[in-house]
């Protein structure tokens, strides 16, 4: 009789897929991606629409939480973004988040 496997825990719908080398070269800006900054950008605009708490964020970029929050506060003062109280749509969790506004 084979022994039994213990049920699969599924994580639900997160993603977490990291910006990848790939990614950033077929979009043509491997020489300009150098920052979490210039990387967070890049996933936002990729995932236009779509909110991110800073965790999560990290986890798709591969990239230190406080980290992500300091490039978060910096681009939260730029046009075309936006930093609010909401749902992430990756963790489901209530807290701050930050999405880049549709075009």
């Amino acid at each position: 009789m084979p022994a039994t496997e213990a049920p699969r825990v599924d994580a639900g719908s997160v993603r977490r897929d990291p910006v990848t080398k790939a990614q950033i070269s077929l979009l043509g800006l491997e020489g300009t991606m150098q920052t979490t900054h210039d990387r967070l950008i890049l996933l936002l605009r990729a995932y236009r629409t779509i909110r991110f708490c800073d965790v999560c964020l990290a986890l798709k970029m591969g990239a230190l939480p406080r980290e992500v929050r300091e490039a978060v506060v910096v681009i939260g003062d730029h046009q075309g973004f936006q930093v609010t109280p909401g749902k992430c749509s990756e963790c489901l969790q209530e807290q701050m988040v930050v999405r880049a506004l549709a075009a």
